[in-house]
């Protein structure tokens, strides 16, 4: 599988948004726990879109709050990047919000990314509902 070159620009931009996504998951210290704290960015080239944080345990997580902050500003992320410091959640049982992944792949980012921080149902870091963990 060929890979395509990512450009100086696109790398900076990338390291931008990121780096932002980490500033706002800080927001949730001391008050997500037992999860993780996480941010969210949403892109558009050079523009960030939206952005959001998991603010609280039980509350929506950071990628929800995200699209929540792009309706809100009347935005359409379909084609833009989603930048998120932990890949969106799956359903599984107890869990207190539903699963982000399906809301992130229902308002359609174009490519979504993450750091290299998986979830143990998840198999690779492309976006796709996950598989049962084993």
């Amino acid at each position: 599988m060929k890979t395509a070159a990512v450009s100086h620009e696109q790398d900076a931009l990338d390291a931008r948004f990121m780096a932002r996504a980490i500033e706002l998951a800080a927001r949730g210290t001391w008050r997500v726990s037992p999860n993780p704290r996480v941010g969210a960015v949403i892109a558009r080239q050079a523009e960030s879109l939206a952005e959001g944080w998991h603010k609280e345990h039980g509350g929506p997580h950071a990628e929800a709050e995200a699209l929540r902050d792009a309706r809100a500003r009347g935005l359409d992320v379909r084609g833009a990047t989603l930048y998120v410091t932990l890949e969106p959640c799956g359903a599984f049982e107890g869990k207190l919000t539903p699963p982000c992944v399906e809301a992130v792949l229902g308002s359609g980012p174009r490519s979504p990314a993450a750091t290299g921080r998986r979830r143990s149902s998840w198999t690779g870091s492309t976006l796709s509902p996950p598989r049962s963990a084993p």
